[in-house]
């Protein structure tokens, strides 16, 4: 079934506040995005962190690979 972005960000932001795994974590001051397992993760505070269920929408909403786990 199609989500929209809108609410693929919603289910992948109550994954990630429920402990579940999420797929794909954004920094919203540098537009980059990572593999949930990246080490960069640890260093983007938490309220620049948003959530993405896929890589697709990450793109989709501007966001760029980071280039140390190359999602």
């Amino acid at each position: 079934a199609y989500q929209s972005a809108t609410e693929e960000l919603d289910q992948a932001s109550r994954q990630w506040q429920s402990g579940q795994s999420v797929g794909y974590v954004g920094n919203i001051k540098s537009k980059k995005f990572h593999l949930s397992t990246c080490s960069s993760v640890q260093d983007i505070q938490q309220s620049n962190r948003i959530t993405f269920a896929t890589r697709a929408a990450a793109v989709k909403q501007g966001y760029s690979p980071c280039k140390v786990c190359r999602p």
